[in-house]
């Protein structure tokens, strides 16, 4: 048996093994969802959690730079209402289980994805690779068993066609440790918890910070 966690769920897990995530906070009203994006500052993220509905994207769950609070007060409306809709879609006759919406700062960088998965041969192995177009068009990842140490972190690096945009390529400066470290602790929590795979995507670096944008983790009950 497995159980996918939500977004807001695999965040908690996220922060016990010390990786990053943005500011955020399930809010059960509008009134809450405005007075934490004021607290952060606009531009906020919007997204739907429902242990229902896992796939956000899919029903129109999830809005980005949403400028102020009377935008925040209309995408609150949509999420809940694309969210019921999508629902009756898939022939459902009750209404989704909606524990909120998560709202969230937003943080700009470069994209990469960390992924993992258990293979009945070889047990649990790390993905790691440029997010975006790299990852969709090119499918330009590589792959460690774990657990990791930070030379194998670097030569899975190394092994990507796109790493010289890793290395401060014309102008674009990442926080190469933070990335290190980041991926070390993904490999600990992996080696650790009892999951079964998990999609990290997109995972944003810039000069200061690594940080885990959107998270799916799927464990073993």
């Amino acid at each position: 048996m497995s159980m996918k966690l939500t977004e807001f769920e695999s965040y908690k897990l996220l922060k016990k093994y010390n990786i990053a995530t943005p500011k955020h906070f399930l809010a059960k009203n509008k009134v809450s969802a405005q007075r934490f994006a004021k607290k952060i500052k606009y531009p906020v993220v919007m997204k739907l959690m429902s242990e229902d509905i896992l796939h956000k994207t899919e029903a129109k769950g999830v809005v980005l730079n949403v400028a102020d609070m009377n935008t925040l007060e209309e995408q609150y409306n949509n999420i809940i209402a694309n969210a019921n809709e999508f629902w009756l879609s898939t022939g459902n006759i009750s209404k989704p289980k909606i524990d909120g919406i998560l709202i969230e700062e937003t943080i700009c960088g470069i994209e990469v994805i960390i992924g993992g998965q258990t293979d009945a041969q070889f047990g649990k192995t790390i993905m790691f690779g440029l997010g975006g177009i790299f990852v969709e068009a090119f499918n330009d990842v590589s792959f460690r068993l774990v657990p990791l140490q930070e030379k194998d972190i670097e030569d899975m690096i190394g092994e990507l066609k796109s790493k010289k945009i890793l290395d401060n390529y014309r102008n674009i400066k990442i926080n190469r440790k933070k990335l290190i470290d980041i991926i070390l602790n993904v490999s600990k929590m992996f080696e650790s918890e009892n999951i079964i795979e998990f999609d990290l995507n997109p995972v944003f670096l810039n000069e200061k910070q690594a940080v885990v944008c959107d998270a799916r983790i799927m464990l073993r009950e």
